[in-house]
């Protein structure tokens, strides 16, 4: 399904898989910005090919289905292609959250989740999701095929009970998909619904 995001905007496309989950993706969403307090790294050997200097920017709502539990997370990031011989990935990590109640009060900070608009998330990357996100990124099904640049995550949102470190790593892992389709002009929805169906 495709809908247009009225705070940014954009296009955003959701893929649900019956008893896998639900993913939404856009192009960006400011709101998801967020204070930054420190950043993992980590990087690995590319894979050939890529034109220099070219960047592609998504974001990815993920929510998971496990009986009554709704896991859930919001990720976004650029990729941008370089010369050397490795992809780093970058994990900027949050600090100074608001709690939900004071989101409530100043609605227009809040990250609107775009699979239950009434079900808003806290912008930000908390220290305790954020190895969790490195991993996503950096170990998921797409990482190896992605050419020589940095894959930097600098938008998330999460949820105060139903956020996990399992579904921001799975989030991740979808966003790293999702930025290396966008960058071969493959079909972006159809390489986010195969990462949900293998959820």
């Amino acid at each position: 399904m495709v809908a247009e995001d009225e705070r940014t905007g954009s296009a955003m496309t959701v893929v649900d898989v019956p008893r896998h989950g639900a993913a939404a993706l856009a192009d960006d969403d400011p709101a998801a910005r967020y204070d930054v307090a420190g950043r993992l790294t980590r990087s690995r050997a590319a894979s050939e090919g890529g034109s220099v200097g070219v960047t592609v920017r998504a974001l990815v709502e993920v929510q998971r289905r496990h009986g009554g539990m709704a896991p859930r997370a919001v990720v976004g990031g650029e990729f941008t292609t370089g010369d050397g011989a490795e992809v780093v990935f970058e994990v900027l990590v949050g600090s100074g959250y608001k709690s939900m109640i004071e989101l409530r009060r100043d609605p227009e900070r809040a990250v609107m989740s775009q699979i239950y608009p009434s079900w808003p998330l806290i912008p930000g990357l908390p220290q305790e999701y954020a190895a969790a996100a490195l991993d996503g990124l950096a170990d998921g099904p797409c990482a190896s095929s992605l050419p020589s640049g940095v894959l930097r995550l600098d938008r998330a949102a999460f949820d105060e009970v139903e956020s996990s470190t399992h579904v921001f790593a799975q989030a991740t892992a979808a966003l790293c998909c999702v930025l290396a389709a966008k960058l071969r002009g493959q079909d972006v929805e159809e390489a986010l619904r195969s990462v949900v169906e293998q959820w």
